[in-house]
């Protein structure tokens, strides 16, 4: 006698989000096809921590979600049920350890992303899951018998549900296109304009671009929207010809972007911050206060070489004079600027150049703990084409097993 047919699952790209679902649901019994638009699979995933793949952090649950912001609230019930310990257990199953490094940062032990991504692939292969490379899927309609039709250029897909983890906008090149946001536009959902996330800033002041190349590392960073609470991050800030970026700039960088489109971003950065006022002032007074030095020469003491000259211009002094002669206000200006170094942020670079997408499918639409479509029952979104975006240091990746689990399972559950 024949048994009845197994519940057919549709899985719309092939980064971590969509691995994780598509295994989840093969695990849950599901027959599954694992749709990936281009010629190789995961390789957003291969990028991330420049190959090293930060996988997640260490940080306690709602600590972890402040990470994301007001959304970050969505995460919590999911992340009860697999958050960065089940990570851990999991990857450790299918051959992957990982350790914990600087920052409570979470990687593989030994490979790199692509020994994440080779124990991913073989993990959801060994349980069954088809995966169908060069197939660029641009829509989903509702059969007529019920369930989905996924098509494509010059392919069509049946199925029971349909789990869409297509990413994000940016980084194009590696197969994110924005296609999850139109298709679960054409479905209903509404989405959250996309915009780039963890994304260089763009500046205005000309002496930025003189600066191109210079690495300032362990600086505090403050932007000061007109009318907005003050936004604040600690590590390293690179300039470009353009702007900022690093570390220290991408955390904020999205919403710095969106104020910048109405009204210009002071931003400020100190750069002695392990310094008080008065140590700092009495540092300065010791160095100008040398014989036979120049003020340029005493704030080189201070500060990269490289950032001397912009510095010395932006505090409205000559480098030339004798430092003994610099006087009162010349320390005041100086002092002032050490502390609050300032340029102003304009917009950020294009999505394609932002690593993360903000904006997605509203969260308001989507169950937080089966991540199906309040508004389409058997559909299903996870990773970046939902409206979550966190900060650098394991959260996105984290964000992306998590739903990828949650949609999985539930999708496969007869």
């Amino acid at each position: 006698m024949g048994g009845v047919p197994p519940l057919t699952v549709c899985v719309i790209g092939a980064g971590p989000a969509g691995l994780m679902a598509a295994g989840e649901a093969a695990g849950a019994g599901a027959a599954v096809v694992c749709l990936e638009a281009g010629e190789r699979p995961g390789r957003k995933l291969l990028l991330t921590g420049k190959g090293r793949c930060n996988l997640s952090n260490t940080l306690p649950l709602e600590e972890f979600l402040e990470g994301f912001g007001p959304n970050g609230a969505f995460l919590r019930n999911g992340c009860h049920r697999f958050f960065s310990g089940q990570l851990r257990e999991f990857l450790a199953a299918i051959g992957v350890e990982t350790a914990i490094e600087r920052g409570g940062r979470i990687y593989p032990a030994r490979g790199g992303a692509a020994a994440v991504l080779a124990a991913l692939l073989a993990w959801a292969r060994g349980r069954g899951v088809r995966l169908l490379l060069r197939r660029r899927a641009t829509q989903v309609t509702r059969a007529p018998g019920g369930g989905f039709l996924v098509s494509g250029a010059d392919f069509q897909e049946l199925a029971d549900r349909v789990v869409i983890a297509a990413g994000g906008a940016s980084y194009p090149q590696t197969g994110s296109r924005g296609d999850g946001f139109r298709i679960a536009a054409s479905l209903g959902h509404h989405v959250v304009t996309p915009r780039p996330a963890l994304v260089p800033l763009v500046c205005r002041e000309p002496y930025i671009k003189r600066l191109a190349g210079l690495r300032l590392r362990n600086v505090h960073l403050t932007a000061r929207p007109p009318g907005h609470p003050a936004l604040q991050a600690f590590g390293e800030v690179h300039a470009t010809p353009f702007g900022i970026s690093g570390p220290a700039v991408f955390p904020m960088s999205a919403r710095v972007g969106d104020l910048a489109e109405r009204a210009p971003v002071p931003l400020s950065i100190d750069l002695k911050p392990g310094l008080d006022d008065a140590k700092l002032e009495a540092r300065l007074e010791r160095e100008l206060a040398s014989p036979g030095r120049s003020v340029a020469a005493a704030v080189a003491t201070l500060v990269p070489r490289q950032l001397v000259p912009v510095l010395l211009e932006v505090a409205g002094l000559d480098g030339t004079l004798p430092a003994s002669r610099a006087g009162r206000a010349a320390l005041q200006s100086l002092l002032r600027n050490l502390r609050a170094f300032p340029c102003t942020a304009v917009g950020t670079l294009p999505i394609a150049k932002g690593m993360a997408t903000a904006g997605g499918v509203d969260l308001r639409e989507v169950h937080p703990v089966t991540m199906e479509s309040r508004l389409v029952p058997g559909l299903h979104f996870a990773g970046e084409v939902l409206d979550l975006v966190g900060d650098t240091g394991g959260y996105n990746l984290q964000a992306a097993f998590t739903t990828g689990y949650l949609a999985g399972r539930a999708a496969g559950k007869p």
